[in-house]
C-alpha cells in the first residue's frame, strides 16, 4: 500500500495494520497510531509531529529526516529500524525499545528516554540532552560524538561495552561513560 505524499493528519490508526506500508512524505500528525502494527514500513521524510505510536511495532521501520516532535512512542517497539536524522524533540520514548537500530544524527533533546533500550544500536552524534534518561540500556552502543545531559542521572544508566561519545569503552572507564562525554 502506497500512501506516499497523503495528507492523513489527526487520523485514528489505533490496532491497524499498516505493515510494509509507504508513508514517505505524508502528514500523519496529531494521528492515533497506538498498538499499531508498522513493520517494514517507510515512514522517510513524514511529519508525525504530536502523533500517538504508544505500544506499536515499528521493528524495521524506516524514518529518515522526519518530524517527529513531541510525539509519544511509550511502550513502543523499535527494534532493527532506521532513524537517521530524525528530529524526535521533546518526544516521549519510556520504556521503548531500539536494540539494533541506526539512530545517527538523531535529535531526541528535551525528551524522554527512561527505561529505553537501546541494545546495540547506533547513536552516532546523536543529540540526546534529554529530560529524563534514567534506566536507559546503552548496553553494545555506539555513542560516538553524541550529546548527552550532564546530569546525575546518567548514574542510573545502563553502560556495558558502550562506545563512550568520547571514543573511550564503558567498560574500560568503571563501567560508565560519566567523565567521557
Amino acid at each position: 500500500r502506497d500512501f506516499t505524499n497523503s495528507i492523513l493528519a489527526s487520523s485514528n490508526f489505533t490496532n491497524s495494520n499498516l505493515n510494509n506500508v509507504n508513508l514517505t512524505n505524508a502528514d500523519i500528525s496529531g494521528s492515533n497510531l497506538s498498538k499499531t502494527r508498522l513493520s517494514t514500513t517507510i515512514l522517510n521524510n513524514t511529519n508525525a509531529s504530536s502523533a500517538v505510536f504508544t505500544e506499536s511495532d515499528l521493528d524495521n521501520a524506516s524514518i529518515v529526516q522526519g518530524t517527529y516532535n513531541g510525539t509519544d512512542f511509550v511502550n513502543a517497539t523499535l527494534r532493527n529500524g532506521n532513524f537517521a536524522s530524525v528530529n524526535f524533540q521533546q518526544a516521549d520514548f519510556t520504556s521503548a525499545n531500539f536494540s539494533g537500530s541506526n539512530l545517527q544524527n538523531v535529535d531526541i533533546s528535551s525528551g524522554n528516554i527512561t527505561n529505553t533500550n537501546f541494545t546495540g544500536s547506533n547513536l552516532t552524534s546523536a543529540n540526546l540532552n534529554v529530560a529524563q534518561i534514567v534506566g536507559a540500556n546503552f548496553t553494545d552502543a555506539n555513542l560516538l560524538g553524541a550529546m548527552l545531559p550532564d546530569t546525575s542521572d546518567l548514574n542510573l544508566v545502563i553502560w556495558s561495552n558502550t562506545t563512550c561519545p568520547d571514543g573511550t569503552n564503558s567498560d574500560n572507564n568503571g563501567n560508565t561513560c560519566v567523565g567521557h562525554l
